[in-house]
């Protein structure tokens, strides 16, 4: 159960839309989110006034029930690297409320509406627009990825713009001191999922040692406001345009960072042939990448700092799901990936 109670939720939603309670009516609403599995977080639709509304709320100790549920016994030590760990973006729960009231107005049409919200230290709540699932025809992969591209041209290293909106800026510290963490959950992937390729494992402890380089490079390359978890299950079509929502990931980056996120997404076929077509689509749009090498150089550093962060998660999922053994899809996803990108040369197939 959240920390909010219901009455909590109608007396909010009954001030925010200046209606009264028996105008709100809860709506049954189903979330295979993760966060349904877990106490800390929930995600709950209301008529109000005619009008759908989704209430998503999350509490600040949300990690911290992820990583009782990680580590219940506490000998993995799991726990200590989700309470403690920097590569966290603290307060999450209140980056998508900035996101939508600061965003460019450029971007109104693609994302939800927005009502408001509510947040203190330990938890927040926020009314969005609810969007049906629609079966209107349109090329969505070409219009995900035109969008992708227009948010990252829009804030390519325009970095007091991104600090304005109040998104996330990952600094070498948080990666410096969040190392020991990393290499402690490779040790988990090796031990749960031994046939876990070596040569993988070792390039990704590789990139964690050497993460003061690796950053710099990464810079070097530019940054941009990142949507930060752009997969398809966070993209709804709706009057013919695209409604990009869960922003809370937000964060000033590469763009390859999101690019890589919405290919690896687990609801896709990931082939050689998607990935070529998701490339050079996106490179032919993306004027701030001069060079085909330079484009694929920041996407092979991009997919070892993701994978790295979504140790956790599979760590978790592993949890619930009881399944020893099983190298899971989001890792046979990145091991496509990782072998993809150093397959190929770019200049020859984008």
């Amino acid at each position: 159960m959240s920390i909010f109670k219901e009455k909590e939720l109608l007396e909010l939603l009954s001030y925010t839309f200046k209606v009264g309670y028996g105008d709100i009516s809860k709506e049954v609403f189903f979330n295979n989110g993760l966060l349904n599995r877990i106490s800390g977080g929930d995600i709950y639709l209301y008529n109000v006034n005619s009008k759908k509304v989704i209430c998503k709320i999350i509490t600040n100790n949300v990690y911290e029930k992820i990583g009782e549920q990680l580590d219940p016994d506490g000998k993995e030590g799991l726990l200590d690297l989700w309470i403690k760990s920097q590569h966290r973006i603290k307060n999450s729960f209140m980056l998508e409320d900035k996101v939508y009231t600061k965003i460019d107005s450029l971007f109104y049409e693609n994302i939800p509406d927005y009502y408001g919200s509510f947040s203190d230290k330990n938890r927040g709540v926020i009314f969005i627009e609810y969007i049906e699932d629609s079966n209107e025809t349109i090329n969505m992969n070409d219009e995900k990825i035109k969008f992708l591209s227009f948010l990252h041209n829009h804030y390519f290293e325009k970095e007091s713009l991104c600090r304005s909106i109040g998104v996330y800026t990952p600094t070498i510290d948080v990666y410096k001191h969040s190392s020991e963490t990393y290499l402690r959950l490779l040790h988990c992937i090796g031990k749960y999922f031994p046939m876990f390729p070596k040569t993988v494992l070792n390039d990704l402890k590789y990139f964690i040692n050497n993460i003061d380089d690796q950053y710099r490079q990464m810079v070097n390359y530019g940054r941009s406001l990142c949507h930060g978890d752009y997969s398809h299950g966070n993209i709804k079509i709706s009057n013919g345009k695209l409604k990009v929502f869960d922003w809370e990931g937000a964060c000033f980056f590469n763009p390859e960072f999101d690019l890589l996120r919405f290919v690896s997404d687990i609801s896709v076929d990931v082939t050689d042939d998607y990935l070529i077509y998701v490339m050079r689509e996106y490179y032919k749009n993306a004027p701030y990448r001069k060079e085909k090498k330079e484009f694929q150089n920041c996407l092979i550093l991009n997919s070892q700092l993701q994978f790295l962060d979504s140790l956790s998660w599979i760590l978790l999922l592993r949890r619930f799901d009881n399944k020893d053994n099983i190298l899971p899809k989001s890792c046979q996803i990145y091991l496509h990936i990782y072998y993809f990108l150093r397959k190929y040369n770019f200049n020859d197939i984008i």
